[in-house]
């Protein structure tokens, strides 16, 4: 009875309340409060309270009758997706509501939805207030709740954002345009540019660089609008990667090389097109002894300089040198075929060091191809004349291949062998010695005078009478191929017969001065036939 009368009276408050809210905020908003206390489970009288306030554009106080009117009707499920939801709310958060929530279709429902509705509403309109006002606090409460009500992330994130970095509390900004990446891949670009615009303010330039890369990758396909601010954070991430080289050439010329190669990654990390940082630190890298990463580093500076540039020679240049040692490194460990192809690659970048054709040839000498040796033999040679080390080698192997092939019966091309060897180092008596005993063994016995005659002079040229090596062999075939003293008239007793025939063959054979004495010959010749 009690009951009726309280909600009579209360009726009454609130008709008399819409009779005047038009006129009279303040009146209806005194009778609606009279009916409130009347009866104070109504969700309807706390609804049109809030529809008053927000005539009356208090938010904050519309904002508070529209939440008691929620909280009357109870538990209801909200609206949006799911998925949305648990990534704003929480997962477990998100479960307990639509747990509790009435059933799709019920009058509470239905009645619920339409609260939230309008509550997220007044919430996001007064946080967008609250944020021109530059209340951040107030207003970064107001987008979350906005959330919480089921609000897309969307709507609110960049709000919040903007929020957070009003308070100076970047993580949490970055947190929310990475949950926005995620949520909203379509505006992607717009996101990395403002991830960018935070690690700028937290002077994190890598980070920056990476986000920046791909905002613009993104207006350039055209996945996302064109940002004109993306050129101005370009230039400044360029402005710093040039400041970064310079820091790390003043530490790489104080000798600080790990502290120079951290600046110098940090600066192609930035700009990868500065190859000038490239190269430094591929040189630094060389010193160092870590191949690989030295190869890399030229390699990129080699290809990346302007043809003809100073820069381009000089990276080309290290690299050889990068290729040379891994070369040599892959040689002592008997790897030869790559050590060979170590060595081929740093003379592709650098084929004037003498030294590099040397180290192929040992390989090309490992391997048993033994005509590419020599070929890498002799351009080092022609590089470098006055190579001391290089012509005995090249001379060495020559020689080895003219015994070898005498061996096998091939004079001519052992006499080919070592003309090539003789013209290598003409100076060397003991080549020369050893060309006339193949000559010898040729039937050639002038030209073996004149390899020894040769040899001779230049030994008594240079004052050491011992021919450069050729020693006794040089005297025995000396002796062998001199001219014999003229015969006397009375050779007295003839040898026997065996004996006579073999010095008729050898003078046959060696073409000695006895050619020159038919006397004699005739003579030696008719005792043979007597005898």
């Amino acid at each position: 009875m009690v009951l009726d009368f309280y909600l009579g009276e209360a009726n009454q408050k609130i008709l008399q309340a819409v009779g005047i809210a038009r006129t009279n905020l303040a009146g209806a908003i005194s009778l609606i409060s009279r009916a409130i206390y009347l009866v104070p489970d109504e969700p309807s009288f706390y609804l049109l309270r809030a529809e008053c306030y927000l005539d009356a554009s208090d938010f904050e106080s519309a904002i508070g009758n529209f939440r008691q009117a929620l909280q009357l009707i109870g538990p209801f499920q909200v609206s949006g997706d799911p998925a949305r939801l648990a990534a704003s709310l929480g997962e477990e958060e998100s479960r307990a509501t639509s747990a509790s929530a009435a059933a799709p279709g019920t009058l509470a429902n239905q009645k619920g939805r339409w609260i939230n509705t309008k509550l997220r509403r007044v919430l996001f309109t007064w946080g967008q207030i609250l944020l021109d006002e530059f209340r951040f606090v107030e207003a970064l409460e107001c987008f979350q709740q906005c959330t919480t009500l089921g609000m897309a992330f969307e709507s609110t994130a960049m709000r919040m954002v903007a929020a957070y970095l009003g308070l100076q509390n970047y993580d949490e900004a970055l947190e929310l345009l990475y949950k926005q990446s995620e949520a909203n891949p379509a505006d992607d670009g717009t996101t990395c540019y403002l991830r960018a615009k935070v690690f700028q303010l937290l002077e994190q330039h890598d980070f920056m660089n990476i986000d920046l890369v791909r905002a613009e990758r993104l207006c350039a396909v055209g996945a996302d609008a064109e940002i004109p601010e993306l050129p101005a954070l370009r230039e400044h991430v360029l402005k710093v990667a040039c400041e970064l080289k310079n820091r790390g050439c003043r530490q790489m010329k104080l000798g600080n090389i790990e502290r120079a190669i951290y600046l110098f990654g940090q600066a192609v990390e930035l700009d990868p097109l500065d190859h000038v940082s490239f190269f430094h630190r591929g040189v630094l890298f060389l010193s160092l002894g870590q191949i690989d990463n030295a190869t890399a580093d030229l390699q990129v500076a080699v290809e990346g300089a302007e043809a003809e540039s100073l820069l381009k020679a000089e990276a080309a240049f290290y690299l050889s040198k990068a290729y040379n040692v891994l070369g040599i490194q892959l040689l002592g460990s008997d790897r030869f075929a790559e050590a060979k192809e170590a060595f081929s690659a740093a003379l592709d970048y650098c084929d004037f060091q003498p030294n590099i054709y040397k180290n192929r040839s040992e390989c090309n000498i490992k391997l048993g191809q033994v005509g590419k040796a020599l070929q890498d033999l002799e351009a080092a040679l022609k590089l470098r004349p006055d190579e001391v080390a290089t012509r005995d080698r090249l001379c060495q192997l020559l020689c080895g291949i003219g015994r070898r092939l005498a061996a096998r019966g091939d004079l001519r091309g052992a006499l080919a062998e070592l003309d090539r060897a003789v013209a290598a180092a003409p100076a060397d008596t003991a080549l020369r010695v050893e060309r006339a005993r193949l000559r010898l063994l040729a039937d050639d016995v002038d030209g073996a005078r004149r390899d020894l005659d040769d040899s001779a002079a230049t030994a008594a040229g240079r004052g050491d009478g011992g021919g450069g090596g050729g020693g006794g062999d040089a005297a025995l075939l000396a002796a062998a191929v001199a001219p014999s003293p003229p015969p006397p008239c009375s050779l007295g007793a003839l040898p026997p017969g065996k004996k006579v025939r073999g010095l008729l063959r050898a003078a046959a054979r060696w073409r000695c001065p006895l050619h020159d004495n038919p006397k004699y010959l005739g003579d030696l010749g008719h005792a043979f036939m007597e005898k």
